[in-house]
């Protein structure tokens, strides 16, 4: 009988808490969970982080206390310290299926067949670009999502409204997740939970503050796919807000967004995300928009 083993998975970021999570349950983990479980690998991760604008914790995990004061000596020794609370949007990745996946930063839940709700695991734009499904933990699945084409070869994909920043996970300068395999497969499946971060290139997400007030605000997010090389010059569209009675939106004339470019190992083409935080309250705390 094969021996089973635990692998020890950590990750280290140049931002967040400066504490050590050690969280099975973390979203930052989660397309860890089919290395885990099956052994098959999931792709080069990307992982998208939100700065929110909270004020920066100050605790201090023992053993990270020499870094915090190296970040302050020397902040910009390798990458920008962000002196805010950041937060995670969620993780893309370009399966070896050839589909694009997102795995949320928050916990969404999703109706099923029957009405029945279902946590969310992650979205899944199928190869042709011309469709895509939702799959839940518990394997539950929504399909048959469609898609809009909204310029030359770009498609809309879907958006994303949260009323507030809480919903994202929180991002700490270091994580653990452990994960059970034979001890056989043990080396093999380290170095795939190490290659899927290894051409990576993590990405900030600026949303610029389009609020009018300091009344209610939302946080809005669109996801984008570009087939073929990245545009020159990022095109410019309507944002799809979502409709009364799911929210009452509150805007100037224009509209302050910021878009981003995020490159997938393997897949031809980008992924273009839009974000703005605007005035408005939504009717729930998450609203999921798509064609």
């Amino acid at each position: 009988m094969t021996k089973p083993t635990e692998l020890v998975f950590s990750r280290r970021w140049p931002f967040g808490v400066y504490e050590h999570q050690e969280n099975q349950d973390s979203l930052l983990f989660r397309p860890y969970r089919r290395l885990g479980e099956t052994g098959a690998p999931m792709g080069t991760l990307n992982h998208l982080f939100l700065p929110t604008g909270e004020p920066f914790p100050r605790t201090v995990t023992k053993g990270l206390r020499l870094l915090r004061l190296w970040d302050t000596i020397s902040p910009a020794r390798r990458h920008p310290i962000l002196r805010t609370t950041v937060r995670l949007l969620g993780t893309l990745c370009y399966s070896d299926g050839g589909m694009i996946l997102y795995f949320p930063g928050y916990h969404a839940w999703q109706p099923g067949k029957g009405g029945i709700p279902f946590l969310v695991d992650h979205f899944s734009l199928e190869p042709g670009l011309d469709r895509w499904h939702i799959t839940g933990v518990d394997k539950s699945r929504v399909r048959y999502l469609g898609v809009k084409e909204i310029a030359p070869d770009l498609i809309y994909w879907f958006a994303i409204s949260v009323q507030e920043a809480l919903k994202f996970e929180l991002i700490y300068r270091e994580s653990t997740f452990t994960f059970p395999c034979p001890d056989s497969d043990a080396r093999r499946r380290m170095c795939v939970a190490i290659s899927a971060t290894k051409d990576a290139v993590f990405n900030i997400i600026e949303c610029p503050d389009a609020r009018l007030d300091d009344g209610p605000s939302f946080w809005h997010i669109e996801f984008a796919v570009k087939r073929g090389a990245p545009p020159d010059l990022l095109p410019s569209f309507p944002l799809h807000l979502p409709p009364v009675p799911l929210a009452d939106v509150r805007t100037s004339a224009q509209l302050p967004v910021r878009a981003h470019t995020v490159r997938l190992v393997g897949f031809d083409g980008t992924v273009l995300i839009t974000a703005t935080r605007i005035s408005g309250r939504l009717t729930f705390p998450f609203i999921l928009g798509h064609p």
